[in-house]
Order: structure tokens, then C-alpha cells, then sequence
């Protein structure tokens, strides 16, 4: 097997299914084999049964919880057999030829472990991962050696994850491809950034209800990262965030006043309420909701 796809979702077919179309019609020129491995998280709609009965070359997990991001994929990537292995989120729509021009990629340099795609917006423009202020990073049209790849779509060689492992689960959602990026670069391989090969990339499907609770998740993934990457910073961030939170904290009942309806200041007062208690060093368990969507 050369491929594997490994894709999360969560009721979501009215993205889902016009993803897994594109996806097969993407390898309708190729002769590399391929898999798809669609994890189902916590589904409770007809994903299951329309995958089964109008996708059968589709393979799936049914996770009967939702574990979150990095969990969920380490259970597809289980199921995997092929020798370069690709993230994929389902609110995306794959280019001709995408994933065959990524592989060819990892085919020049066996010190190569990661490769991401050039990925737009729905109108076609170009959509940026990690450096939404430097388009330049992003702008051009040949490979580059780069430290971030969003995993929106990104593709790993298999036997490099079999040596440094699947992606860290202390992660719920944000932070992971942090994480794991830089285990690949700390392990000695490289990740490039191919604009050659193109992803439409509707984004945010996942996080749009649910943003403030993943703010909170992602600044604790932060925690997490620095104190297991970057110690000797760990102590000086806390410190900043927590006067930061602090401060925003007196200033929050301004701040939740902007807010037009009380369903909405609610939120906003629990979010500044969590954002304190953080600072004070408060367990994640108790304070942020293991089941966003």
C-alpha cells in the first residue's frame, strides 16, 4: 500500500461525503494504491451506515466517544498499512493528483518526514497555517524547508512515525502539530511546505461553536508544550500569562458587556472566570469540558 488517509469526523456528511468524492476522484490518473480510514467520533447521525453503503472501499473506526483530535487519529493511523501515512481533515477538498505529488516529494530525499500542501479558501485564495500575518511564507511556487505545517492536510513517512511514535494524546485539540513537528525535526527529519500540491480548505467547521472552549484547551496545550519542549521558558510564560489573565479578568466586565445577548455574556464570564483559574495553576480536568463537539 503506498497511501493511507486516515480522516476524522463528527457529524458531519454535508462536508464529509463531497471530501471522500474528491478524494477518490484525486487518484483517477494515478496508479499508487491508496486506503481511507474514516474515524467517526462520537457520531450520532447516518455516517456509519451511508459509509458503508455508498462508500465500501472506505474503512472506519467508530469511536463511541469523542477523544479529540490526536487520539482519534492515532486510532486511524493504527489501522494503516500504507508506507506514507496523511492527515486530512473532512472540511476539505482534495486537488487532482495532491497526494501523488507529496509522495513523489518524500521520494527525493529519504530525510524528508512530513510534507503539507499549499491550502486555500473556499474562493480559491490562498489560506495560510501558522503565519496568518506573512502571506510570503506561503506565496510561492517552489518547496520549502519549513518548522510548521497546519494538519488540516499534512502527510508523515510511515516508517519515521514508527520510530518517534504516534501523536501525543495529553493534547485534545490545538498544540498536537506543534508537538509532533517537532519531534520529527528533533529526530533529524525535515518538513517541507509543497505548493505544488493543493487542498481547499473550508476551515473552522470544527471549532466555529465551540471557540472560547478551545481557546481554553489551546492555551493549556501551550502549557503543556513549552514545559515538556522548552522548560527553561516555562516558568517566565506563566508568570506573563497569569498577570495577563489577571488583567483581563478586572477588565471583564466591560469586556462581557459588549456582548449583546445574556446567553453570550455568560459564556464570555465563564471563559475569563476559566482564563484566571489557569493562571492560579487550576487542574484541566475539573475546568475544561472533555466533549466539545
Amino acid at each position: 500500500m503506498d497511501i493511507s488517509i486516515v480522516i476524522i469526523t463528527h457529524n458531519n456528511l454535508r462536508l464529509l461525503l463531497p471530501c471522500l468524492d474528491s478524494l477518490k476522484t484525486s487518484f483517477t490518473d494515478s496508479n499508487l494504491s491508496y486506503e481511507v480510514v474514516v474515524v467517526q467520533n462520537a457520531c450520532g447521525d447516518d455516517t456509519e451506515q451511508i459509509l458503508k453503503n455508498k462508500y465500501p472501499w472506505v474503512r472506519s473506526f467508530v469511536n463511541p466517544l469523542n477523544e479529540g483530535f490526536s487520539r482519534a487519529n492515532n486510532h486511524g493511523i493504527k489501522m494503516t498499512s500504507g508506507n506514507f501515512v496523511a492527515l486530512l481533515n473532512d472540511d476539505t477538498l482534495v486537488m487532482p493528483g495532491a497526494f501523488e505529488k507529496m509522495l513523489r516529494f518524500f521520494e527525493t530525499n529519504p530525510k524528508i518526514g512530513a510534507v503539507g500542501p499549499k491550502l486555500l479558501n473556499p474562493d480559491m485564495s490562498l489560506q495560510t497555517a501558522g503565519a496568518k500575518h506573512n502571506k510570503l511564507l506561503y506565496a510561492g511556487t517552489k518547496p520549502v524547508k519549513r518548522s510548521f505545517l497546519g494538519f488540516a492536510a499534512v502527510m508523515f513517512r510511515k516508517s519515521m512515525m514508527n520510530e518517534i511514535g504516534l501523536l501525543d494524546e495529553n493534547y485534545f485539540f490545538y498544540n498536537e502539530e506543534l508537538d509532533y513537528l517537532t519531534r520529527v525535526r528533533r529526530a533529524g527529519f525535515e518538513c517541507w511546505y509543497l505548493p505544488e500540491a493543493e487542498i481547499l480548505h473550508f476551515g473552522g467547521q470544527t471549532t466555529k461553536t465551540k471557540r472560547l472552549d478551545f481557546e481554553i484547551e489551546g492555551i493549556q496545550g501551550t502549557f503543556y508544550f513549552l514545559g515538556k519542549f522548552y522548560p527553561e521558558f516555562y516558568p517566565a510564560y506563566r508568570v506573563l500569562y497569569g498577570a495577563f489573565a489577571i488583567l483581563v479578568f478586572l477588565f471583564s466586565p466591560v469586556l462581557v458587556l459588549r456582548q449583546r445577548s445574556w446567553e453570550e455574556r455568560k459564556k464570555y464570564m465563564d471563559f475569563y472566570h476559566r482564563m484566571l483559574l489557569l493562571a492560579l495553576g487550576w487542574s484541566r480536568k475539573k475546568y475544561v469540558p472533555r466533549q466539545f463537539f
